[in-house]
């Protein structure tokens, strides 16, 4: 009988402990090779083979840095011949400013998975976030600060809409949720809690144990503010805060309803300014068993392309757990880490699992749950634009520092891949559409930098004196695949480019650019 662990205990009672000295990554990634090795054994199934070099480096730096390596990097690691390169090229990756920006927009595709329109993207969420990481916030505290941030109900645009208090602020999740504290409440348990407390709004959830009552004493948390008076003086946040009731529909009439703690326990409301703030800090403590769980497996996720338990916001009675012991140690992991999600991340890339290939070698290693192979994982539309702008040695026009503080400008090219494919994160059945593929294969953006007269690394190996053909075709795999070309593929290419003469070289070249950055290969995390 699988064990279920996911009983919500009160805040009292401590499941992890806090006094744990934080784990070496090393010795947790072998804890977490011997639960998958356990797994795969009592299936009779045999993992696949190790992935090689190349294919570890290109992985590693899409699902850190949000992107694929440069030329130079994908040499330099090629080249290393030192023991432990992967683990130092984990470390590596995860020390890169681009590993904060990858994160942000991890964290704010799972805050607002409802508004990926590149229109909503251009908010300051994601700055927020950055700007946070950037700080050192943990992500018990990266999310206390998310819900209990200062906000000015008072403050609004001529459309109803909040104005974000000064600087980059986190409103537009409360905007994403129409500032109702039903809908506030639903986004916070599904991120922090991983459950989909929504299904309990008009009745006891239909499979598991939340009732309507519980949903409504959640929501009360997030209990909207009195409306401001005419004539009287504004008043902060914290003073507008403090209205600890929320109506529940009840057949033909509406009763009264206090905030409660999914365990049970009821608030201690002295020195309370804002009811928000204990709700985050039950939902982020150490003891509370959800909270380091959904975290965890939110990481797993993001490195496997599935969930332990999968969809990763859904932990209930009936969705249980690929790998329940493994689920615990990386929750405990990460509560004596005090949240340090890099300890994970480390240790994850450490893995003999995350180190496999791609490709099975049989059927049975096909069940993405066992972790038998490496699932291919579609690209995210931020991943495939600067991978393609990486390989491609365009840059956004826009400085990097009205980037950070504004989001996507949907009239760069950036902003139009993000709104053609939008669609959300990286997932392992991820799809391309028609207009996806003919933006791809012959759009304005993608032609101009695949053309030999405009295309900034193509200039560069096309009129590089020292490099022969057979080295101007490597530089392009180096670039698209972070690997060198096979024998066969060399050969394919070099006769091509032979075909036409030194007149054509050119253009040829970018023929085989074009056709490496419309390839699946390129196209897919693998």
């Amino acid at each position: 009988m699988i064990r279920f662990l996911f009983t919500l205990v009160a805040a009292s009672v401590a499941l992890f402990s806090a006094n744990a000295a934080p784990p070496d990554p090393t010795i947790l990634a072998a804890k977490i090779d011997a639960r998958i090795d356990e797994q795969l054994k009592a299936n009779g199934v045999k993992p696949a083979a190790p992935a090689s070099d190349a294919e570890f480096h290109r992985r590693a730096a899409i699902d850190i840095l949000g992107r694929i390596p440069t030329v130079a990097e994908a040499r330099a690691f090629l080249d290393d011949q030192s023991p432990g390169k992967h683990a130092k090229l984990i470390d590596r990756l995860i020390a890169s400013p681009a590993a904060i920006n990858h994160a942000a927009t991890l964290w704010r595709y799972a805050l607002v998975p409802q508004a990926q329109r590149v229109q909503f993207i251009d908010v300051t969420l994601e700055a927020w976030l950055r700007a946070e990481l950037r700080a050192g916030r943990t992500a018990d505290r990266l999310m206390y600060n998310l819900l209990t941030a200062p906000l000015d109900y008072n403050n609004r645009e001529p459309d109803g809409k909040l104005r974000p208090a000064p600087g980059v602020s986190p409103v537009s999740f409360y905007q994403a949720n129409d500032l109702k504290p039903e809908a506030v409440a639903s986004s916070a348990t599904r991120v922090l809690l991983g459950i989909k407390i929504e299904c309990a709004q008009c009745h006891n959830h239909p499979f598991d144990k939340w009732t309507k009552q519980q949903f409504w004493e959640t929501a009360a948390f997030f209990a909207p503010v009195p409306p401001q008076l005419p004539d009287e003086k504004i008043r902060p946040i914290a003073e507008l805060s403090l209205r600890k009731t929320v109506s529940m529909p009840v057949k033909d009439k509406e009763t009264e309803v206090t905030p409660k703690f999914m365990s049970g326990n009821v608030p201690d409301w002295k020195g309370v300014t804002d009811t928000r703030s204990l709700f985050a800090a039950w939902a982020t403590a150490k003891t509370n068993p959800y909270f380091a769980r959904t975290t965890a497996n939110r990481i797993w996720a993001q490195f496997f392309g599935i969930g332990i338990v999968d969809p990763v916001d859904d932990f209930n009675t009936a969705n249980v757990p690929s790998h329940p012991e493994l689920l615990d140690e990386l929750a405990e992991a990460l509560v004596a880490s005090d949240f340090d999600t890099n300890i994970l991340v480390k240790a994850i890339g450490r893995t003999a699992a995350y180190q496999r290939a791609s490709k099975g070698t049989e059927k049975a290693q096909n069940d993405p749950r066992l972790f038998a192979r490496m699932s291919v994982k579609g690209l995210s539309p931020e991943q495939l634009f600067d991978s393609l702008a990486q390989a491609t040695g365009y840059r956004e026009p826009i400085p990097a520092a009205a980037r950070a503080a504004f989001g996507v400008n949907p009239d760069t090219p950036r902003g139009a891949y993000l709104a053609k494919f939008a669609g959300g994160a990286q997932r392992a059945d991820a799809q391309t559409s028609m207009l996806q593929a003919l933006t791809l294969m012959n759009g304005a953006w993608m032609s101009r930098e695949t053309s030999p007269e405009t295309g900034e690394t193509l200039i560069a190996v096309a009129n590089a004196p020292f490099l022969d053909d057979a080295a101007k075709i490597e530089t392009l795999f180096l670039a698209a695949y972070a690997r060198k070309p096979t024998t066969g593929e060399r050969e394919k290419f070099l006769s091509y480019l032979l075909r036409e003469g030194d007149a054509g070289r050119k253009a040829q070249l970018a023929d085989i650019f074009w056709s490496l950055l419309n390839s699946q290969e390129f196209l897919l995390n693998h």
